[in-house]
């Protein structure tokens, strides 16, 4: 017989904690290593979702033990479609961006993917400069500093 979905992902955390997704990541693959290890079974990972237990533990757990340890589909649904949001977004940056507008008085920053000189209203993504300044520093993308209000 099967082993039961308890026994199939006992791993390192354990699984008498209710736990929910707290944030998620994702591995750059240009990144010193290129993945990460799933802190439950130890496999290779390269999208990692954060979770907290009730004892406010965090821990970095891979898609298919951040099934069981949840227990939340609903919850899972969205967690997965921010994830796809952030590889597609990383994809972009990597592969089309041509210029970065970002403002050093909010935490806001602007892709384009034509070359700009100024703020421009075509702008193709708006994000969080301090999530991903470091991104768009290793890609070598024209960055402008905009310190207007």
């Amino acid at each position: 017989m099967g082993k039961t979905l308890t026994e199939k992902y006992q791993g390192n955390i354990p699984l008498d904690t209710k736990y929910h997704v707290h944030d998620i990541a994702i591995k750059d693959k240009d990144d010193t290593f290129g993945f990460s290890t799933c802190e439950n079974c130890g496999h290779i990972i390269s999208n990692i979702f954060i979770i907290k237990g009730e004892n406010e533990k965090t821990y970095g757990v891979g898609s298919e033990c951040v099934i069981p340890l949840t227990n939340n589909g609903l919850e899972l649904q969205e967690w997965k479609r921010l994830l796809a949001r952030k590889k597609k977004f990383i994809k972009y940056i990597a592969t089309e961006a041509k210029t970065v507008i970002w403002s050093d008085k909010h935490d806001t920053a602007w892709a384009y993917s034509v070359d700009v000189n100024s703020w421009q209203h075509y702008f193709r993504y708006r994000f969080s400069r301090k999530e991903y300044q470091d991104l768009i520093k290793l890609k070598n993308i024209k960055t402008i500093v905009d310190n207007r209000d």
